[in-house]
């Protein structure tokens, strides 16, 4: 049986151009959450949390068999690359990519960390030794378009996504902000399918950690309006959750 080639690599061994989904993405506050632990003597209790949560949470955006996904991980920034299979035109990887993106990030926010960053669509080479393609200087706006802890849909994912919007893989997981009309990913959606008792926990947990944060940057607007967007984005989430009285787990303004 013939195998595929590993990602981002043709059938002679050679590194090639393959088009992909590509997200980049950083965990909000990462320095500031380095720097406090070595001032409080808790570095090796910090390192043991975040390598704890990136654990459990990698798994969602990485391919055991090595055929689809490549991550690669430095610093506080993860980038992702999942290439179209098959016929080429990413029916099925877009819509896989936002759900796998989006359990990563909910993983790490139940966790604590909450994830900015941007998707894009195009061509692009990813290896442990080089990650190239023009898709990049995209990609380098993906902070800047986010601002807040969101993952937002690029330029090029943007136009992916308008033509195949009907599809019911992307009904629910990308979302429009109704401030600034900013399409990102909404990474609670897949709790809407857990047990009530399950949901309830999480969405509970996922309030607490928010509300826990905007007490403790209430004396910093810069870094508090990042968290009250989470808080806007919760209640949203609660609001439009129409299978359960979810009310009860929006947070105060």
């Amino acid at each position: 049986m013939n195998q595929l080639p590993k990602p981002y690599y043709n059938s002679a061994g050679k590194p090639c151009l393959e088009e992909s989904v590509i997200v980049v993405a950083d965990v909000l506050g990462f320095s500031a959450l380095t720097r406090e632990a070595f001032r409080n003597g808790r570095e090796s209790e910090q390192l043991q949390t975040i390598h704890s949560a990136l654990e459990k949470s990698l798994k969602n955006v990485s391919d055991p068999s090595g055929v689809k996904w490549f991550t690669k991980l430095f610093t506080d920034n993860i980038v992702v690359g999942y290439r179209f299979i098959g016929a080429g035109n990413g029916t099925f990887e877009f819509p896989q990519a936002c759900h796998s993106v989006g359990h990563f990030q909910r993983e790490m926010a139940m966790e604590g960390f909450f994830i900015r960053g941007g998707v894009a669509v195009g061509q692009i080479h990813m290896s442990d030794t080089l990650i190239y393609g023009k898709i990049l200087e995209e990609l380098q706006q993906a902070e800047k378009r986010a601002l807040y802890p969101r993952i937002v849909l690029l330029d090029s994912a943007i136009e992916y996504f308008e033509s195949r919007r009907k599809e019911p893989l992307l009904k629910d997981i990308v979302w429009m902000d109704d401030c600034d009309g900013v399409l990102y990913i909404n990474y609670l959606y897949p709790l809407g399918a857990m047990k009530n008792s399950h949901r309830a926990d999480k969405i509970s947990k996922h309030k607490s950690i928010i509300e826990s944060r905007l007490n403790e940057y209430k004396s910093d607007a810069g870094i508090a309006q990042k968290y009250a967007w989470l808080a806007r984005y919760h209640n949203k989430f609660c609001s439009n959750s129409v299978h359960w009285n979810s009310n009860q787990y929006c947070i105060e303004a």
